[in-house]
């Protein structure tokens, strides 16, 4: 039979043929073809994949002594098909014919007691005089053909009389462990050929060891998700994979997805439903992996978080680009409008001698957000982002002397000038100034109209009740938040 041990393929034997021993070894080693390949398949494993392990459990005895018990497992890793001979079909070493090959823990282990001499056993630990040691469980791959038994061998010189050879009957692909210490707080590192699983701590004049004193290496190349975990139908359809509940405070947001992410890479996708509103810069924490900035998208570039782009009970979509999180959603209080308005429903009396004077405002005519203080005619800022300042003064002067002069709107910010927004020579009386200014403004700032006076010698005024003026005009302030970013 040629050597076709790569194929997927079924020895085949006829009615009273004798069968070669080739037709049972092939026989095995298809088996193993097809479930190194089905491992390779699931694991997504190739030439590079370092070994990953599923299960090998590692816990304290049921009566807690100073040794472990290991569980069933498994270990794969991508290697060679034989090192040496397999019966009659010599070694194969070649790179080409390489497999990702199950070696396989069918029972639990206790390492003091059960743990067999073929697979390292019994493993001692040992306390130390004083401190504490840390051992490392290390394991490699062992392929050892054992269980030997004298068997009869077919002696062409005289058919009557066998011929008997002690040969090993089993090819065994196990899992071989070992221990390495070290003083801690230091951790040994996994000999070559090696992987670290667990590091048990042992401390001086310790008799048992718990559960507390165990801890997965970390480097351990554990399966921390089974294949049902991740496709199964009930995760997809409640999107545990990638939705968690914030559980974090504000600007610093918390997710715990399940199963757990183990890393982040370029292109996680995660949703969120936020607890807080945040105020400033953000950070995401995914599943503990460590805080990672927030930014968005705007017209004018990437820009961090400034302020209430994530509110409370909202939620977000966030994409991990391999150096931050980008929110792909991000809440723009100014898609609808958000803003206050406010009215004098008297007339406005600008001093002479350019002085500027605070406008007051008695009205509000809208403010559902509360940014109106009517107490101290200003209009405060309670988000960060981008504010339109929109304002008319209708002052007005008692005689047609003073139309020649000039009056203007100017807005102050945090009690101090900002911008003058528009400038009018009076014509006529009744004429009004009126003009607007988008400003940028951080939470709490606040802003207030001031009006000045061009008139050296009359003030801009009408009496209530002067001719002509009982419809006079109001002056009107407004103010509407229009987003976080430009």
């Amino acid at each position: 039979m040629a050597n076709t041990r790569k194929q997927n393929g079924r020895v085949i034997e006829y009615t009273n043929q004798t069968p070669f021993e080739t037709d049972f070894l092939y026989s095995n080693m298809y088996n193993m073809v097809n479930a190194s390949y089905l491992a390779s398949a699931i694991l997504a494993s190739g030439n590079s994949n370092a070994t990953l392990v599923a299960g090998l459990a590692c816990t304290q005895n049921s009566s807690p002594n100073l040794s472990v018990l290991i569980g069933q497992g498994v270990m794969f890793n991508y290697q060679e098909f034989d090192a040496t001979a397999y019966g009659v079909i010599s070694a194969d070493t070649a790179s080409t014919d390489n497999l990702y090959k199950p070696y396989i823990q069918t029972t639990q282990y206790n390492t003091t007691s059960s743990l067999p001499t073929l697979c390292g056993g019994p493993l001692t630990f040992t306390p130390p005089g004083s401190g504490t040691t840390n051992y490392l469980l290390q394991a490699t791959f062992l392929t050892t053909d054992t269980d030997s038994l004298s068997r009869p061998y077919f002696n062409p010189a005289n058919p009557a009389a066998p011929i008997y050879n002690t040969e090993p009957q089993t090819r065994w692909d196990t899992i071989f462990y070992s221990l390495k210490s070290a003083v801690s707080p230091a951790i040994p590192t996994p000999d070559a050929g090696y992987v670290g699983l667990y590091v048990i701590a042992v401390a001086s004049g310790a008799t048992q060891i718990l559960n507390s004193n165990i801890s997965v290496y970390s480097g351990a190349p554990f399966i921390t998700e089974s294949l049902t975990q991740k496709v199964s139908y009930n995760s997809l359809q409640q999107s545990k994979p990638i939705y968690a509940l914030d559980t974090g405070t504000a600007n610093n947001y918390v997710v715990s997805p399940t199963p757990a992410y183990t890393a982040l890479q370029a292109g996680t996708r995660i949703f969120m439903k936020a607890a807080n509103t945040n105020t400033a810069t953000s950070v995401l924490n995914v599943s503990g992996l460590g805080n990672v900035g927030i930014q968005v998208n705007s017209l004018s570039g990437v820009q961090q978080l400034v302020g209430n782009e994530i509110i409370s009970g909202q939620l977000y979509e966030f994409i991990y680009d391999g150096t931050k999180f980008t929110l792909l959603n991000p809440t723009e209080l100014g898609s609808e409008f958000v803003g206050a308005s406010a009215y004098s429903s008297g007339t406005v009396s600008l001093p002479v001698a350019t002085v500027p004077t605070k406008i007051a405002f008695d009205t509000s005519e809208f403010d559902t957000n509360g940014f109106f203080t009517s107490g101290t005619n200003r209009m405060t800022a309670l988000y960060a982002g981008y504010y339109r300042i929109s304002s008319m003064l209708a002052a007005n002067t008692t005689s047609n002397a003073s139309r020649d002069h000039s009056y203007y709107i100017q807005i102050y910010k945090n009690g101090s000038l900002f911008k003058t927004i528009n400038e009018m020579t009076q014509t006529s009386l009744g004429d009004t100034v009126a003009g607007s200014q988008v400003v940028k403004a951080a939470a709490n700032d606040y802003f207030e109209i001031w009006g000045v006076n061009g008139d050296p010698t009359n003030a801009l005024t009408v009496p209530s009740n002067a001719p002509g003026y009982t419809n006079q005009q109001t002056s009107s302030f407004q103010f509407e938040y229009l987003g976080n970013h430009p």
